[in-house]
């Protein structure tokens, strides 16, 4: 089996069969429907902040794979304060 897309017969002539993808296409359409219901029903500080989240655990993450640990609230609070975003309800840090 071809690891790569240029090592597969008939490269770069390929052809796929559209119908094969319909149902994973069908149910990821459908989950991306649920994923906005839910980021509308929390308003846009819930965004922000689920965003402020995924930014802060990411950072985290890479900060490990290099072997450094680092401190989530001094993350969160750095994140927020260079993107402008809200911290916690009522405090707003400018962007710098």
């Amino acid at each position: 089996m071809a690891n790569w897309i240029w090592q597969r017969k008939g490269w770069p002539n390929l052809q796929v069969d559209a119908q094969a993808y319909v149902a994973s296409l069908s149910e990821a359409r459908k989950q991306q429907g649920i994923l906005l219901g839910r980021i509308q029903a929390l308003g846009f500080e819930g965004v922000s902040e689920a965003t402020l989240d995924s930014w802060a655990k990411e950072a985290l993450a890479t900060a490990a794979i290099e072997g450094e640990k680092l401190d989530l609230a001094s993350v969160r609070s750095s994140i927020a304060r260079r993107l402008g975003m809200p911290l916690c309800k009522g405090q707003r840090f400018r962007a710098m």
